[in-house]
């Protein structure tokens, strides 16, 4: 069998994960072996009971060439099998070891990133793991265990010249590895001793062909996935039968099997080294700042709610094992109708993910969402993604530590007043997502987030493979939405059909049967009911969880056989028709219960925030279209019962609130009432509520309970601040006169305010900051209230359209007269984003180019909404865009700042064709609009901007990336940098006042190797000079950041190892041993840099480097290579390598220098801490100066020499500490002059 590496499509094997389930099983269905007639061996010579040896039965199988090639391959069959398996572990370390000193970390084949690391490490893996079963086993035929290793050995001893063709052939040998092992498990767990011989035939037959295997070239992988997806159907029938004759010693020696194939997890020591560790209020503090949101509360809630022993089925589909298996970067969408249980099934994903983690050491990452349209704070692509912030700052066995960039950044946050933004959680998530081995995100009910939510989440998925140089898997669940679908539809997916979850809402309906009491009497009299229950439930169901949900309910309602079987007879055919039947009764009831479950439904239908039974029981009794109320007296099991199973209460809150009791409800019920025609309810509800609060004196109170009109009522502090809300969104719809009225009668009118105004501003001004934080109404509104007139507030919330009579005929000229606009009615217009307003207020002089008191500037108040039409009126009006804004009560620079920053492109483009400079420098958080455009990433405005003449070469001055192009580089941001590239940006330019002082030695530094490589393709000069920097040049920086990768990348290139530039670490030898990076030092050297090469810089030597840093193991390194431990260098801050080392007071390093032949006595001049008055001149006079006790006795004892006329300061020198006077005391003993 001769295979020809080559690149291929990968398709990466399972990690090490269980051989099989006997909890995958359930629905296999057995029949009667016994009764089966005799299946013909056609080649199987041997008798029932005798155990063949397979692998030779598949040699056997070969043609005459394969099979002299396996048998001049193959190991001597006397050759222990422990022997035969340690020389191929041997042979694939060394593989592995090839590739780390060729620099090869990844390469995309196919659709798919091969990680060397992974797949060496799986083949090792695998193959111990074979030693291991040979352990467990009773016996194992040697010659039976060579013959698989003879293709393997031979790919393993191949020499291989090219990336390309290492990847294809280690990606076979961890495919061929992991079959072996596995089918090694199967051939002793199930064979003719444990299985009938009729159903062992398949099994052996499908591992005969899997074994001979033939093909070659880039089918084999799929030959071999083949080959093994057919094994794997034979082995669930074998297991099947097993467990039938429940034979407890093969069950006990399969569970002893199966743990030795369960997942490999990784450890990287580098995660422990990013962590901090923090005081338990401290670290509850941040988490919850980081995000709020209650995960795994939201993940138990489902999980309790999840019938025991369901959606197995998805963690047993190929498609799912082949995603959680994957070694590299995939996506996997689950998708499914309505009803059709996908968050259960999501929750049973997360149920497998935490166990294969819990409980086993490893530094892998996994986060969680479970979105919600219900629910404001569980919708939005900024709440999805700081929740995964959240979970991935720590790892689940180090409590008490977080990341600590995490920290920082929120100390920066409390000190500036800042926060989080979309672009910034993107940020952070990259930093984690490369920090951690592997991650894994779950992110279920992706289409219950709006659709531009939706599309920034996916953006950001599709942007993890090209900025994380780690392996990241997602799983996402989601309907079919035609937006969805076109964006995922080319990944891996599982479509959800009814046949799926047929055992699962079989399960689902019999448990709930068996909870119902009342039917203990009825199933006794006719035990067969039960099953025609489930069977009617079953076939009708038609895969839907949510329809077989509402029927059972409903039977559980009933009492009798004669009901039950009624009603079996005439259930709805759909989900629809089941919501029908529902709405139908509801609309029967009597007039008040029917009245209340309709109020019920609209007000938990938009609530701004989820009602407590409080809030909600006390709103249905307002009925606004009447002008009525109730007698408050609804219980909530009354309401329950009315809404049939519409509306829910969600009792994991605190205190408990109401919500519909699936996504589908909410749907049906707006094919009765529009969200906004529900809205209109509400708020009308709301007004006439408000009115009654704060009648007048004079007037008749018509609400007979004294309770609802407290202020601490849960429903009137909800109407207190959310009835603008309600009423805001009426204002481009047709205009209800109701609450049009209703309106006008709580405000009283523009000029003056009405009781009921003065009465609830007053309440709100005297509540507490507790109830205005879970107001809608924004904090700054509330003084701007005036209590004499009501004019601010249709101002903000834009309320024209329901009075327009209003603005048409009131006196505003004496109104602004008599306030001078001191409450800024255009300001807040202008926020609200009101054209009609606006254009009334400015008809009657108002100005649009003076600071307003609240938001400042009127254009950069429209600019930061991204309200473009209100900023075109402005500017046509005489707003300046001109002049930079100045003073610290504003957060950026200019309206064209704020619009870049918040991505608000349609308000860009207007600025800009009103005449504002795309080159400004701000003098604020950046230097140009450009560079703030590429640092939130936002490509379109980017693209606009060059368009329209931006300085894409522009120095960014104090900043910490120099340039457009290299604050690309720094946040990855490829396709920007390729655009910026194109369009003309100095990939050469040289940058200074930065971090590195190029977008090449930019990429280095961070580690980017993609954009790397893209720069170089691109012509950047690989061995351009950098001054003024702790590197010198793109090599050094690599090196000193410890990039690997990176180096191998550009010694590949043709980096010179040994230029010389000035700079800190002026040689990349240096950087790499001054920042401990043995790795590379060993790489260099390898590669021909000169280990005694004078570099200049601080230190002077890669020897100096190493020494004055404290890295033993570089110093012991170099030395053996070579060094010159007593080389003098010149011009620097240490004369020697013993200096540097007795300066940072490393007595191991200083000793064994001095062991290695260092001279004690190095003469030569210093600059450190020195002047023409002070000349050191040796590192003992160093050690002195730093009161190092220890190295002073070591040079001492060395023969140092004392009498040393320049040291007539320093350790000679009377009084100073405690500490200096042991210094001088030990070297007056020693013999030195005082």
């Amino acid at each position: 069998m001769r295979y020809a590496p080559r690149s291929h499509t990968y398709v990466p094997s399972p990690s090490p994960s269980p051989v099989c389930g006997t909890e995958d099983l359930g629905s296999v269905r057995l029949g009667t072996i016994e009764n089966s007639p005799e299946k013909p061996a056609a080649q199987n010579t041997y008798t029932v009971n005798v155990r063949p040896n397979l692998w030779e039965e598949a040699r056997a199988r070969l043609s005459d060439e394969d099979r002299a090639w396996v048998d001049k391959t193959i190991d001597d069959s006397s050759t222990p099998v422990h022997n035969t398996v340690n020389r191929m572990i041997n042979l694939a370390t060394e593989k592995q070891r090839e590739c780390e000193t060729s620099g090869w970390k990844t390469v995309s084949v196919g659709s798919y990133e091969i990680s060397f690391e992974e797949v060496t490490s799986n083949i090792i893996i695998w193959l111990n793991k074979f030693k291991e079963v040979g352990d467990t086993l009773v016996q194992y035929d040697p010659a039976h265990a060579a013959l698989p290793w003879a293709a393997v050995r031979f790919i393993l001893r191949a020499a291989i010249s090219t990336k390309e063709q290492m990847a294809a052939s280690l990606a076979v040998l961890e495919k061929a590895t992991r079959i072996i092992h596995r089918c090694q498990v199967f051939e002793e767990v199930y064979n003719r001793t444990t299985v009938h011989h009729v159903v062992i035939e398949d099994l052996e037959s499908s591992l005969i062909q899997l074994y001979g295997r033939p093909s070659a070239g880039s089918s084999l992988l799929e030959s071999l996935e083949g080959g093994e997806a057919q094994v794997d159907q034979q082995v669930i029938a074998c297991e099947a039968h097993r467990k039938a004759e429940n034979d407890t010693r093969f069950k006990m020696q399969l569970n002893d099997l199966l743990k030795l194939s369960e997942p490999v997890l990784r450890i990287d020591k580098n995660v422990e080294k990013m962590l901090q560790q923090l005081e338990s209020e401290e670290l509850s503090r941040i988490s919850k700042w980081i995000s709020p949101l209650t995960f795994q509360l939201h993940h138990n809630i489902i999980k309790e709610s999840r019938t025991e022993d369901t959606c197995d089925w998805l963690i047993r589909r190929p498609k799912f094992s082949q995603w959680s298996s994957a070694t590299s970067s995939t996506t996997l969408w689950l998708q499914g109708f309505p009803g059709s249980g996908k968050t259960f099934l999501t929750s049973k994903v997360i149920d497998n993910i935490k166990a294969t983690l819990h409980g086993k050491e490893n530094d892998e990452s996994f986060a969680f969402f479970y979105c919600n349209r219900n629910e404001e704070n569980r919708r939005h692509a900024l709440d999805v993604l700081r929740s995964y912030i959240r979970q991935l700052s720590t790892t689940s066995h180090k409590s008490g530590f977080i990341y600590a960039e995490l920290k920082q950044f929120y100390d920066d946050c409390q000190l500036r007043g800042s926060g989080w933004t979309l672009g910034v959680c993107k940020e952070h998530l990259i930093k984690l997502l490369n920090l951690y081995p592997r991650t894994i995100l779950v992110l279920d009910a992706l289409d219950e987030c709006w659709p531009e939510e939706r599309a920034s989440l996916l953006d950001f998925f599709d942007s993890i493979p090209r900025k994380s140089s780690k392996p990241v898997k997602i799983f996402i669940s989601s309907r079919p939405e035609s937006d969805l679908r076109q964006r995922l539809i080319h990944l891996s997916n599982i479509d959800i059909q009814a046949t799926d979850n047929g055992d699962d809402i079989a399960k689902f309906v019999r448990k709930s049967i068996d909870r119902n009491g009342n039917w203990i009497r009825v199933l006794r009299q006719n035990e067969l009911l039960k099953d025609e229950i489930v069977q009617t439930l079953l076939t009708q169901s038609n895969g839907m969880f949510q329809w077989a949900m509402l029927q059972i309910k409903q039977l559980l309602t009933l009492g009798t056989e004669g009901e039950i079987r009624s009603r079996l007879g005439k259930l709805p055919k759909t989900l629809k028709a089941a919501y029908d039947e529902i709405f139908e009764n509801i609309e029967a009831l009597e007039a008040d219960a029917g009245t209340m479950s309709l109020a019920a439904l609209r007000w938990v239908m938009c609530a701004h925030k989820p009602l407590t039974s409080e809030a909600l029981l006390a709103a249905i009794n307002i009925n606004p279209e009447q002008e009525t109320f109730g007698s408050f007296e609804t219980a909530e099991d009354d309401l329950l019962g009315w809404a049939g199973h519409l509306l829910r209460i969600d009792t994991q809150q605190n205190p408990p609130v109401w919500r519909v009791s699936h996504l589908s409800v909410a749907e049906y019920l707006e094919t009765h009432w529009t969200i906004l025609q529900a809205h209109c309810y509400v708020a009308k509800a709301s007004l006439l509520l408000m009115r009654e609060t704060y009648r007048g004196k004079d007037e008749q109170p018509k609400i007979m309970e004294p309770d609802i009109l407290h202020e601490s009522h849960r429903l009137q502090i909800y109407v207190r601040y959310n009835w603008a809300y309600h009423a805001q969104t009426q204002e481009d719809q047709y205009v209800d006169p109701k609450l049009a009225d209703l309106l006008k009668a709580f405000l009283g009118s523009l000029e003056e305010s009405s009781v009921h105004y003065r009465g609830w501003r007053l309440q709100i001004l005297s509540d507490g900051m507790s109830l205005v934080l879970l107001s809608s109404l924004p904090i700054v509104l509330f003084d701007a209230l005036p209590s004499t007139y009501a004019a601010p507030l249709p101002c903000y919330f834009s309320f024209y359209n329901l009075l327009r009579d209003w603005w048409d005929n009131a006196s505003l000229e004496s109104l602004l007269e008599e306030s001078g606009d001191g409450y800024g009615f255009l300001e807040l217009a202008v926020a609200g984003g009101c054209m009609p307003i606006c254009l009334r207020l400015c008809e009657l002089g108002l100005p649009v180019n003076i600071a307003y008191q609240k938001w400042g500037k009127l254009v950069l108040t429209a600019a930061q909404r991204g309200l473009a039409d209100i900023v075109r009126f402005l500017v046509d009006k005489g707003a300046e865009i001109y002049q930079p804004l100045q003073g610290s009560s504003y957060n950026y620079g200019s309206a064209l700042e704020a619009a870049i920053v918040l991505g608000y492109i349609d308000t860009v483009r207007v600025l800009v064709d009103k005449g504002a400079d795309i080159n400004q420098s701000y003098g604020f958080c950046h230097s140009s609009p450009l560079e703030a455009a590429v640092r939130r990433g936002h490509i379109d405005i980017i693209r606009f901007l060059i368009d329209k003449g931006a300085d894409i070469n522009k120095p960014l001055q104090g900043k910490r990336y120099g340039s457009a192009l290299a604050a690309a580089v720094q946040f990855r941001y490829t396709n920007i940098v390729r655009l910026l590239v194109d369009k003309g940006a100095n990939i050469n330019q040289p940058l200074y006042g930065c971090t590195f002082n190029s977008a090449l030695a930019t990429a280095a530094g961070c580690g980017h190797i993609d954009i790397m490589q893209l720069l170089i393709n691109k012509g950047a000069a690989i061995n351009q000079p950098l001054h003024g920097c702790t590197f010198n040049s793109a090599l050094a920086t690599a090196a000193g950041c410890g990039h690997i990768d990176i180096v191998q990348l550009l010694v590949d290139q043709g980096a010179d190892i040994n230029q010389l530039c000035r700079g800190h670490y002026s040689s990349a030898l240096a950087a790499a041993a001054g920042c401990g990076r043995l790795d590379i030092v060993q790489l260099l050297v390898n590669q021909g840099a000169d280990i005694n090469r004078l570099c200049g810089g601080y230190y002077g030597s890669a020897l100096a480097a190493a020494a004055g840093c404290g890295h033993i193991d570089i110093v012991r390194f170099l030395v053996n290579k070579g060094a010159d431990i007593n080389q003098l260098l010149h011009g620097c801050t240490f004369n020697s390598a013993l200096a540097a080392a007795a300066e940072i007071a490393r007595l191991d390093v200083v000793r064994f220098l001095v062991e290695r032949g260092a001279f004690v006595n190095m003469p030569g001049q210093t600059t450190y801490r020195s002047s023409a008055l002070y000349i050191a001149a040796s590192a003992f006079y160093i050690a002195a100066r730093k009161e190092h006790l220890d190295i002073v006795q070591f040079l001492v004892d060395e023969g140092a020499v004392l009498n040393v006329s320049s040291l007539t300061y320093g350790a000679l020198d009377k009084g100073g500490t405690s500490r200096h006077r042991k210094v001088v005391k030990l070297l007056i003993s020693k013999g030195a002059v005082e």
